[in-house]
């Protein structure tokens, strides 16, 4: 249950930049709070609601780590990198 809706989650927020992010191709530790994704496939309307003067025509990102302090996501940061 846990993991569906974090995966949900992923996929809303992510979804919106990256191509092809579906909950049924992503494979998360979720209690370990350790996320690791590779070789996204940027969007090419991922910049478009910020206003920017540049146009993505390719992009890709190699690795996408987060981190998820879940014991106390109160006092710690959630990192990604």
């Amino acid at each position: 249950m846990a993991k569906n809706l974090l995966c949900s989650i992923l996929v809303d927020v992510l979804g919106k930049f990256v191509d092809g992010l579906a909950v049924e191709n992503l494979k998360v530790g979720v209690f370990s709070g350790k996320i690791e994704l590779k070789n996204l496939k940027l969007k090419t309307s991922a910049l478009d609601g910020i206003n920017l003067p540049v146009t993505i025509t390719h992009g890709s990102l190699k690795k996408l780590n987060l981190k998820i302090p879940w014991t106390s996501l109160d006092s710690k940061p959630v990192r990604i990198e």
